[in-house]
């Protein structure tokens, strides 16, 4: 669900709003509570994850390097 930034034309406030099509119309300002509110234009927000499951990916390749390395090296024998 989409957040929106808006701002009364009474009282100048901005504030944001969790809005659903069914409740779009109800939206009042929750400073004065006037309805004579407009939306305005907000920065999109962009997630890049690339990177994170990059080292995600490199740390889970050495791990299973580093075990696959003692898994099977020779075991001390017992004395």
């Amino acid at each position: 669900m989409p957040l929106y930034d808006y701002q009364c034309s009474a009282c100048e406030d901005t504030f944001e709003k969790l809005v659903v099509t069914s409740n779009a119309a109800t939206i009042v300002c929750p400073a004065c509570g006037s309805s004579k509110i407009a939306q305005l234009v907000s920065a999109p927000t962009i997630h890049n994850t690339s990177s994170k499951n990059d080292g995600l990916h490199r740390e889970y390749k050495d791990y299973r390097k580093r075990w696959k390395e003692n898994a099977y090296m020779p075991k001390p024998k017992k004395a």
